[in-house]
């Protein structure tokens, strides 16, 4: 059974770093590896939706600068949301970056598509009591000089526990197993998992991909000399009235998160991101049904009013 199946990455054509391996052979061949293992899998078809509290909050925790803040890391240090609720803290992928930055605890880390570089980074960084969630689509090379990254964890006495993603036209695991869309990046991933398991309440820390620029938006000379010095790399978005510097490959991760939300209301309850960024501008307004940030647009080097969308506006 496929759980969020229309939750798909966007720009498959990415590199790995963000999308990973698209190739169906290795896909299926990375899954029956995995699946040989005979390792415990986080959702079964009696599972879906009855292992996460609803009232606890989970906070997907990566890299970027917002998650680094003091005021950051007492929050998530000190295990309650401001609810009085449980925080579950899941460090998707490179978030786990953050335990040599100040965290001092978590309690999941979810692998999207994962090297032994990362594995291997968090495992040196101890943490006994993790969980780790592994899916099942993640490189599983058999040659013993470069070992699968659940092969690598096992030679390091950590137990991971596997989850298949759910990638249209790739992956059928029938009502046997479960699936879950997943979009192209962790963060996404590491929320949709959640979601499955059942919790509905989310905060996502890190997850920055943009800076603010200004919140001026006419077409004036400061504006014109601030497009011509983007990189290739970089785009202008404008919400809220307010113009940010968007990584041009991290922004995929932000459509898919808007579709997500649009496509599955009753998933998520509620959502806060942290940080003065382009996505906390847009999911900060989120309110059940509807965002509520105005027109997203992409600012771009043309006259005045013919500004590109970005997004399909809130």
């Amino acid at each position: 059974m496929s759980i969020f199946k229309k939750l798909q990455p966007l720009f498959p054509s990415l590199s790995p770093g963000h999308v990973g391996d698209m190739n169906i052979a290795h896909i299926n061949g990375n899954i029956a590896i995995s699946t040989h293992l005979g390792l415990k899998e986080v959702l079964t078809p009696e599972t879906v939706g009855k292992i996460g509290n609803a009232n606890d909050t989970v906070c997907i925790i990566n890299p970027g600068p917002s998650a680094r803040t003091q005021e950051v890391l007492d929050y998530l240090n000190g295990g309650l949301a401001k609810d009085g609720r449980s925080l579950v803290r899941v460090l998707a992928n490179a978030g786990y970056g953050m335990l040599s930055k100040g965290l001092n605890r978590a309690e999941y880390f979810v692998t999207h598509h994962p090297d032994n570089k990362v594995v291997g980074g968090i495992v040196g960084l101890g943490n006994a009591n993790l969980e780790y969630l592994v899916a099942s689509t993640s490189p599983a090379g058999a040659d013993p000089a470069n070992p699968s990254v659940i092969e690598h964890l096992q030679s390091k006495g950590r137990e991971p526990k596997i989850w298949h993603p759910h990638v249209e036209g790739v992956t059928d695991h029938g009502d046997e197993k479960v699936s879950v869309g997943t979009g192209s990046g962790a963060p996404i991933a590491a929320l949709a998992l959640f979601a499955a398991m059942g919790y509905r309440k989310f905060e996502v820390f890190g997850m920055d991909g943009s800076v603010e620029y200004a919140v001026d938006l006419a077409y004036t000379p400061a504006m014109t000399a601030y497009l011509q010095g983007l990189k290739d790399s970089e785009m202008a978005v404008s919400v809220c009235g307010k113009v940010f510097t968007v990584v041009r490959d991290f922004w995929p991760q932000t459509l898919e998160l808007m579709h997500f939300l649009r496509t599955y209301p009753d998933a998520v309850q509620s959502i806060k991101f942290s940080g003065n960024t382009a996505n906390a501008a847009i999911f900060n307004s989120w309110d059940g049904q509807k965002f509520n940030c105005g027109p997203i647009e992409e600012i771009k080097q043309q006259l005045p009013g013919s500004a590109a969308p970005a997004a399909d506006g809130p």
